[in-house]
């Protein structure tokens, strides 16, 4: 399948074009989805020319059921009911412990996942209040020396003789998780705040797992979960995403990674009321879109130390149609 095929010809991005975009391509998500599950690659490049299949998980999913949440389109809605059902079922059988694979006997289970399925749920209405309050706190058991958490449950990491470590973006997602269940960790927010004010380069030291463009993205989500922001955070946050999108029109056009960057990117400015600045940005993304159709993979993230980086056609299109629906409130 030529993903967004219909774009042939088409010279300016429109609700028409944006919507025939996103209707083509929540097709494919379904077409792709089984019960619930996406398939996610592994590869030695971010580019992922070449990968291999991975085992059963459970990231994907969630990332592209919070890329579609707030699309009111049937085929979106059939998808978000599938993925959901999935889900609320794994984190209860699991009693509120996700991990990053389906098979719970490769890595055991992590914060990140947990508050990813857990907010997700939560903000869909497919879980209760009482449960999830059941998740903030074991949530709350696993916080480090410091201000921050650690990625895995200390208790089954120790049980599985698994070295435990740190995340900047897995503290963001648990922040926050604990604002939209209401328990927020301000410690914890000032402390991202604090790191915000540095440099790129220091920035990027603190990303075990997540690349800076998916660290913007998931920043955004988080910052947005925050009333009364400080003005100088959001300014912050903004600079840093204008220049990440420069940083992306770098990629040969051919690349994916161009499109999939620019789609997380466009998708945190427009968070921001960046109207002017976002649509501007969208007439990029649809010109990587009609020379970068998304039949390939682009990293979202890596596997820590490793040289392996993780990716999907799934997650690309997924945030594609997020950046599309956000722009054209669709």
């Amino acid at each position: 399948m030529k993903f967004f095929s219909k774009l042939r010809g088409v010279r300016e991005l429109d609700r028409f074009t944006a919507v025939t975009m996103i209707d083509e391509g929540l097709r494919f998500l379904i077409q792709e989805c089984n019960d619930g599950i996406f398939d996610l690659f592994v590869s030695c490049d971010e580019g992922m020319e070449r990968s291999t299949r991975f085992p059963k998980e459970f990231f994907s999913s969630v990332v592209a059921l919070n890329a579609i949440s707030g699309i009111n389109r049937s085929s979106a809605r059939e998808l978000k009911s599938i993925i959901s059902d999935m889900l609320v079922s794994e984190i209860k059988k699991r009693s509120g412990k996700i991990s990053f694979f389906k098979d719970p006997n490769i890595l055991p289970p992590d914060l990140d996942d947990t508050v990813l399925v857990a907010a997700s749920l939560l903000e869909n209405r497919n879980i209760s209040n009482r449960f999830v309050q059941g998740v903030v706190e074991c949530v709350k058991k696993n916080k480090r020396g410091g201000d921050g958490y650690w990625v895995y449950f200390k208790s089954e990491a120790k049980s599985m003789k698994k070295p435990n470590h740190i995340d900047l973006v897995v503290d963001i997602n648990i922040a926050r998780f604990l604002r939209i269940a209401g328990n927020p960790d301000f410690n914890l927010e000032s402390r991202i705040f604090k790191i915000l004010k540095k440099t790129r380069t220091e920035i990027k030291r603190k990303l075990r797992y997540y690349f800076f463009s998916s660290f913007l993205y998931m920043l955004g989500r988080m910052l947005k979960s925050i009333p009364n922001l400080p003005k100088e955070i959001q300014e912050r946050y903004l600079c840093l995403a204008r220049e990440e999108i420069k940083r992306s029109l770098n990629f040969p056009f051919e690349k994916i990674g161009a499109c999939t960057n620019l789609a997380m990117l466009v998708t945190s400015l427009e968070r921001f009321a960046e109207k002017t600045t976002s649509i501007y940005y969208a007439e990029l993304l649809l010109s990587f879109l009609m020379f970068s159709p998304l039949e390939r993979s682009w990293a979202f993230f890596r596997a820590g130390s490793k040289h392996h980086v993780y990716g999907s056609p799934v997650i690309s299109t997924a945030l594609t149609i997020e950046a599309l629906a956000t722009l054209f409130n669709i």
